[in-house]
Parts: structure tokens; C-alpha cells; sequence
């Protein structure tokens, strides 16, 4: 069996050869022009697809894990996953457009499984079942359609008082910098409208929120 554990979650201060054995991993990206292609690979059983997948999404899948559970349950669920998904790619399904929606839907399915578990009257919606638990700090937005920086810490007041939903949305959206698309598949929107109409009531009601302060 591939050994996960040679990669870790967080990645160690860069030195001189962990710079080189980066510039290698990002011309071994390079093999795969697009994420139809790196899938393809991947499900083929090409090892370098593999751990170009890995490597690429981990840091983005353990933060957005972290907003649900712990650190020991966000790891354990991630490498779950990766083994699963290795053992299981050729029944795995086609990916067209994004890789990391794709990988997103399976960690939220996971946690949502493990918290049943411990809850089993928990709601049959993946999306209410679940609690965003980290309050969204955003240190690098919001624009909001304007030319001037808002105020971070009363946009953080402003979050606070959001639905999870809502503050799933702006973690997706602002934080991991997700398309409508990408949003539309991990929340399973039925077209991308919905997506986009989500992102400008969040806005909305934040500005909304922040004007009143």
C-alpha cells in the first residue's frame, strides 16, 4: 500500500532540497494540463497523478475539515479518504471541471458520517447535519464590490451572526477563492445561478450588517 504518511499536512519550513523536490513535484504538474487529464491519470493508476493530487489539495482539505472537527478526526478522515479513493479509482466517477469540489464533497460526506455516528438523530441533510464551527477570518477581503478595504473586524462581527450556511459560503467563495461552479458541486446547488445568487446575499447581508455598526 502507498505510503501516506510520507506527506505530511504541514509542510516543514522550505530548505534548499526541499525547494528542489518542489520544482520537480510542480513540473511533474505540468504532465497534466488540466484536471479532466490529472483525473484520468490518476484513475488509471498512474502514481505521479496520485500524489500530484495529494500534495496539491491536502492544506486546502485540512483547513476546510478544521471547520468542522477536530485536528486528530480532520487527519484520520483525510488519509481515510486518500486510501480509499486510491484503492477505488477505477470506480470512481469522471471529473470534467474540478478536482478539489470533487474531494471537498467526499470529506464533508465523511465528517458528516462520523458526527452521525456519535449522533444519530442528527438530521439526513449533509448540509444542515453539519456545523461550521470556526467562525471565517478573513484577513485579505472584503471588497465587496467597492474600492475601499472594510473593516475587517466588524466584518468578522458581521459573520458571527450569519446562518452556517452563509459563512460556509464566504469561507468557499472569499477564503479558498472557489468558483460559482465549484461552490455549486460541493453544496449541491442545482445549476450555478445558485451559487452566484448565494455569494450576492451573503455580500449583501454583510454590508447590510456592517452599515448598521
Amino acid at each position: 500500500m502507498y505510503n501516506l504518511n510520507a506527506y505530511k499536512i504541514k509542510q516543514p519550513e522550505e530548505t534548499a532540497l526541499s525547494k528542489k523536490k518542489n520544482d520537480a513535484f510542480n513540473d511533474d504538474q505540468k504532465k497534466f494540463s488540466s484536471d479532466k487529464k490529472l483525473w484520468k491519470a490518476f484513475k488509471r493508476g498512474n502514481e505521479d497523478a496520485f500524489i500530484i493530487i495529494y500534495k496539491k489539495y491536502i492544506d486546502g482539505l485540512y483547513s476546510f475539515g478544521r471547520q468542522f472537527c477536530n485536528k486528530e478526526l480532520t487527519e484520520d478522515l483525510i488519509q481515510d479518504m486518500f486510501i480509499q479513493l486510491r484503492e477505488k479509482r477505477k470506480e470512481l466517477p469522471d471529473i470534467t471541471n474540478s478536482i478539489r469540489s470533487f474531494l471537498f464533497q467526499c470529506l464533508k460526506r465523511r465528517i458528516f458520517n462520523s458526527k452521525k455516528k456519535k449522533q444519530p438523530i442528527m438530521k439526513t441533510n449533509l448540509w444542515e447535519g453539519l456545523d461550521f464551527e470556526i467562525t471565517v477570518s478573513i484577513d485579505e477581503v472584503i471588497m465587496l464590490n467597492e474600492q475601499k478595504r472594510m473593516d475587517i473586524q466588524k466584518v468578522e462581527e458581521a459573520l458571527k451572526t450569519l446562518p452556517k450556511k452563509y459563512r460556509e459560503v464566504v469561507y468557499y467563495y472569499f477564503h479558498l477563492g472557489m468558483s460559482y461552479n465549484e461552490i455549486k458541486e460541493v453544496l449541491n446547488f442545482s445549476n450555478v445561478k445558485s451559487a452566484r445568487n448565494m455569494v450576492y446575499k451573503v455580500i449583501k447581508k454583510i454590508k447590510k450588517k456592517v452599515s448598521k455598526k
